[in-house]
Parts: structure tokens; C-alpha cells; sequence
């Protein structure tokens, strides 16, 4: 069985910007995710289908990031994450990041991102998951979204620690 889990983040940005910054600046995610100390390319193309990066995390852990799907069209692209130290109780762990323009006004725009995650070990690596790495991707994906938006708008690095509420509050917009 997958998991899956998906939010999304109005902000004050210019999907063509966002785009950019999230689909070609692939190997720059340490500017916007906190707690990522470094990403560096592992293979010949740095964006698109089949780049690849090695994601170290300020903790030490890291894993490797594939493009498998990749649609500019759409300003849509898929990865795998996995060759994860130390190793997780996973089978498929992929993540979707959409960029998509509010109707009516080019400068704001949503990013949508999306967890599939399937664990181990049957209904056993289903519980754990449920009481576990479900409140880890949420956490991690809010943070993905706020420090993303954050550096969209600002221009300013996040760093290990998100910025103020009030900082990221003034690069988006409530929508509930």
C-alpha cells in the first residue's frame, strides 16, 4: 500500500520564477530547505529528466534524488528519493512538485508538493508509518513549502531554521 500526502502553499511569486528556481536550480535546494547542509549533482545534466542529486542533510543522513517524470509544460516533476544512510523501511519513496499559476494573476502562483511513500513489512511497516513517517513528511513537506516561498520572494538564503512566522506569512497567501 502507498501513502500518500500532499499540501500546497500560495505565494507572492511569479510561477515562471518559482519554476526556475525549483526545477532549474535543482542542485540549489540547500538555499530554501532547512536543514539541508549541501546538494551536489551526481550526474552529466544539473535539471530535467534523469538529473540527479546527493541530498546531505545537517544531521548527517543523506540519500540520492532521480527526476523521473519531467514536464515543462505543466511545470511538473517527479523524483525518487532512496540510497538512504542510514537506510529507511522503504520500498518507493518519490516526491511531485507542481508549480501552477492562479487564474487571472501572473504573480502569484501555488506549489503543490506530493509524498508516495511505500514502506516494508506489510501492515506492520503500514502502522509505523501511520504513527511515525506520516508526522515526519508532513512536517518535512510544510517546511519544504514555507522555505521555499520564503526564498521565491525575499531572495533571502532560509538556512537550518525556518525564518519568523511573520517573514514567511508576508511571501504567502491564506487561502483557508
Amino acid at each position: 500500500m502507498v501513502f500518500i500526502y500532499s499540501n500546497s502553499i500560495r505565494m507572492k511569486c511569479d510561477p515562471a520564477k518559482a519554476w526556475k528556481l525549483l526545477a532549474y536550480d535543482y542542485p540549489d535546494v540547500q538555499n530554501w530547505f532547512p536543514g539541508c547542509r549541501s546538494a551536489a549533482i551526481q550526474s552529466p545534466n544539473t535539471c530535467g529528466l534523469g538529473a540527479i542529486r546527493k541530498f546531505c542533510r545537517s544531521d548527517g543522513t543523506s540519500f540520492l534524488e532521480k527526476i523521473t517524470v519531467y514536464d515543462e509544460r505543466t511545470k511538473y516533476f517527479l523524483y525518487d528519493a532512496y540510497d538512504f544512510t542510514p537506510s529507511l523501511p522503504v520500498n518507493l519513496f518519490q516526491i511531485g512538485c507542481q508549480i501552477s499559476e492562479v487564474s487571472g494573476n501572473h504573480d502569484i502562483c501555488d506549489l503543490t508538493v506530493t509524498f508516495y511513500v511505500k514502506v516494508k513489512y506489510g501492515p506492520i511497516g503500514w502502522l509505523l508509518a501511520r504513527l511515525v513517517l506520516r508526522g515526519k513528511i508532513q512536517k518535512g513537506c510544510q517546511s519544504m513549502l514555507e522555505g521555499f516561498s520564503y526564498y521565491a520572494v525575499s531572495g533571502n538564503l532560509v538556512g537550518d531554521v525556518l525564518p519568523p512566522k511573520e517573514e514567511i506569512e508576508a511571501c504567502i497567501i491564506k487561502t483557508k
